[in-house]
This record gives C-alpha cells, structure tokens and sequence, in this order.
C-alpha cells in the first residue's frame, strides 16, 4: 500500500494540473472518508464503478476518479503495443519481399549456383542462407554450398541463429560448422546427436561427419557399431570420405561387383597416399559421379550402363597409375584388378547387346 501511495504521490506532485494537485492535499492532510485507499483498491474492487460506490462524500468521489485516473495510466496500452509489433513485423517481411523480388530479377532464382556464389561477400552469402530458410526453399544442398564456400566466414552468426532451422537441419547445420570451426562448444553439445541421427542425415553431410571423426583421431570401428544401420552403401560414402586411410577402413563382402573394385582399387594405392593422391581423388570423384553407394549388389538395368561407365573410367585411371609406378607389389595388385575389369566389362557388354536387341 505503501508502495502504492509514495508512486501516486509522485505522479500527482509533478503535475501541473490544478485537479491532480488538490487531490495530493486530499491525501497528505486527511479527509471525510469512511474508506481507505487501500479498501478502495483492494481485490473485491476490481472496478471503478465497485470502488467509487464504497465513497459517499461529492468530494471525495471526485478525488478518487483522480487516483483510479492516475493509476490507470501506468498499465500497459496493449492494444497499442500490439500494433506497434505488428507494424514492425510488418515492415521487415515488406523489406524481405524487397529482397526477394531484388534476388530474384538479379539472378533469375533464389537457388545458389557455384558461380553465383563465387563472386558473394561471407555477409552476402550469410544473408542468402537467412534468405532461403525465410522463404521456405532451404535444401541441405544450398546449405553446404554456402556454408562450404571460401567466402563464406559468418559461423558465429549462423552458430548464434541456429535455432531458426527445425530439429534435422539444425543437426545438419551444425556438422557443417563445426567442420569448418572445430569448436568444441558445438561438438560437446551435439556429437551423440549426429551419432544418433547419422542414417537420417544426406550423403554430403555423411562424408562431412567421417571427415570430422577423421580430424578428431576417433576410432572408426567404434563409431560405426553405434549406428543404427550399416551396410553395402555406408561403406561406399565411408570409403569416399576417408580414401587417404582406405587400408585402414573396415570392409564388407556384400557389395557389388564395382563396390568390390574400388575399395579394393583404394586400398592398393592407399600404400602411398602422397604419391598417388592425384588418382585416388580421380576415382573417388568417379564414384561420386557415377552414384555408386547405390549400385545394387543383384544386376539391375538401369544401373547397367552407369556400371560400365565405371568400370572402363577406372581402367583407365589405374592404367596412368602402372605406367608411372615402379612398386612392382602395386603393379602386381593393379594387373590383377585388370583382369576383374576386364571380366566384368566383357560381361556387361553381352548384357547391354542382349537388352537392345
């Protein structure tokens, strides 16, 4: 009550209205009334109308009307504030459809191309990121494309508004950034996340959690028996990541033939990783080119010509390797995978020959 008098008073003394401060004198010198301040305003009175009928003196009602005045004036205006948010929100989504007609005339859609990104500030690309999620064309594709760019540098930013993206792509996100960062703030926080969820996460985003367990010396196998799921199409994306310790990775007998080829083709040049890099990066890129994490192990005819795609294009990135190699060990392993692509491909042709005869 106390704390309600010494704020009415205050209102009331610094006013310059004749009303406000006759009513000060009311309070400070006494008056007729037969209730308190504090009756008047107690829980029973939750209105005006309850609170001056308690009052019988003219005076004293008038002075009342003045107090309820006063300390009505402190609430909050709702209505008022509501409107100011709204005009607000309203303001900065106008500004965003500004930028989206803007990005869109400039470059004939919002999606990023590796060209368009080139030629981008970190700012710009950050924004562009903001963009896409704000207008609901966010793909994990256009994420790593931005996030992975060498101009790209606003990690505090994207780290700081991560809570903008909806619980998978948050996971996503933040694998990316913790690749480019290293920050163990985010790794702490989410490391058995991206374990959990690793099944569920895009083949891009896969590679870029073994290339973070690569950096951080964890133990593959061990990582690999919390997965929820690991078969023939892991492998491939293991072994696609981590080519430069291929003779060092895990291996499986359900593969399919090409599958079987490349790993093997890795492994063998694994034994010298800084001098036959160069091919090693060659094939992997075939492999990524070709989809081959989702060759199936049974013949199917679809897959046939991209099969044989594979196995001639490999052929001839082994054949540069033997001709430059003088590790007869390695030359022995590459004519033996020779003679497996011979075979294959010789099948493959009869196989094509028959389906268009």
């Amino acid at each position: 009550m106390r704390r309600a008098f010494f704020h009415i008073n205050a209102r009331l003394f610094k006013s310059d209205n004749k009303q406000l401060r006759s009513t000060l004198n009311f309070l400070t010198k006494g008056s007729t009334l037969s209730t308190t301040l504090s009756e008047l305003l107690e829980p029973g009175s939750n209105s005006e109308k309850s609170a001056l009928k308690k009052v019988k003196d003219p005076e004293a009602t008038k002075h009342v009307e003045t107090i309820l005045d006063v300390l009505n004036s402190t609430l909050p205006k709702s209505k008022l504030h509501t409107s100011k948010v709204q005009g607000h929100y309203d303001f900065l989504f106008q500004q965003l459809k500004v930028i989206l007609r803007n990005t869109i005339k400039e470059t004939g859609s919002i999606q990023s191309s590796p060209s368009a990104l080139e030629s981008l500030t970190s700012e710009e690309l950050y924004n562009r990121l903001i963009l896409l999620k704000l207008s609901n064309k966010l793909t994990i594709s256009e994420v790593c494309k931005i996030v992975l760019s060498k101009n790209f540098k606003h990690y505090d930013s994207l780290w700081s508004n991560i809570t903008l993206f909806d619980d998978m792509e948050m996971l996503q996100v933040s694998l990316l950034l913790y690749y480019k960062t290293h920050k163990m703030e985010i790794y702490k926080e989410l490391k058995n996340k991206w374990i959990d969820n690793y099944s569920t996460f895009q083949a891009s985003i896969r590679r870029i959690f073994w290339r973070c367990a690569l950096h951080d010396n964890l133990d593959i196998n061990e990582i690999i028996v919390k997965l929820q799921k690991w078969d023939n199409k892991e492998l491939i994306i293991l072994y696609q990541s981590l080519f430069e310790i291929s003779n060092r990775l895990p291996i499986l007998d359900d593969l399919s033939y090409n599958q079987g080829l490349f790993i093997r083709s890795l492994r063998a040049l694994a034994v010298n990783t800084i001098k036959y890099k160069k091919w090693m990066v060659k094939i992997v890129k075939l492999s990524l080119k070709l989809k081959l994490y989702t060759e199936e192990k049974t013949q199917i005819d679809n897959q046939l010509i991209s099969r044989y795609k594979f196995a001639s294009s490999l052929n001839l990135v082994l054949q540069e390797v033997y001709n430059m190699c003088d590790d007869t060990v390695l030359q022995e392993e590459l004519r033996d995978i020779f003679k497996m692509i011979d075979q294959q491909e010789q099948k493959m042709k009869t196989q094509i020959s028959l389906k268009f005869v």
